[in-house]
């Protein structure tokens, strides 16, 4: 049976280099892969870690149109924090060095309830973009039923209605010549309207 948890948002300090904020490290399953300098610090120091995090499609570099996922933190600059009930480790968690604040309610660290935790797990555990957002421009990505704009080509300016998406194409509703017609678009010239 696993031992009741104690919860805490912990308030993070900024890293000394702005730059830095995620390292090559070992996740659960033992594979490497890039993960946030708090949450790998916290970790080697026995704590339990809960980072709300989302992935977003984004441009690598500014001389290509190939994008990758880059994970983005939901709530910058909090972390959940969490240690058996029978421990006191105020201690440990503040010799941290990037830990600065834990919140509190009249002078007292919040202990966050177990089932608002349950529900913080299930609801941000893991969001990721869908892959067909690879395909889109940045920050104007669009869905099935969105109005998007045709930004490059003999059609820019026009405004059509994305009825159906296949990785990089687009198959919507344009209206031509008094009547509208369903054609095939490559989605990296189409923007949300």
């Amino acid at each position: 049976m696993d031992e009741a948890k104690q919860w805490y948002l912990v308030r993070m300090k900024p890293p000394v280099n702005p730059n830095r904020h995620t390292v090559l490290a070992e996740n659960g399953a033992g594979e490497i892969e890039r993960r946030f300098v708090i949450e790998v610090m916290l970790e080697r120091r026995g704590f339990d870690v809960f980072l709300p995090t989302q992935k977003l499609w984004r441009r690598w570099s500014k001389y290509t149109r190939d994008k990758r996922l880059v994970t983005y933190p939901l709530l910058p600059g909090w972390i959940f924090v969490g240690w058996p009930e029978c421990e006191q480790r105020w201690a440990q968690l503040f010799d941290v060095p990037l830990v600065h604040a834990v919140a509190a309610v009249d002078g007292k660290p919040f202990r966050i309830p177990p089932n608002v935790m349950d529900r913080l797990f299930d609801e941000w555990g893991d969001r990721q973009a869908p892959d067909r957002e690879a395909f889109m421009r940045t920050h104007r990505e669009f869905d099935v039923g969105d109005l998007a704009r045709i930004v490059e080509g003999p059609f820019e300016g026009h405004t059509v209605r994305v009825i159906d998406l296949h990785g990089a194409v687009a198959h919507a509703v344009f209206e031509l010549l008094g009547g509208e017609r369903v054609i095939e678009i490559d989605t990296r010239v189409l923007e949300v309207a």
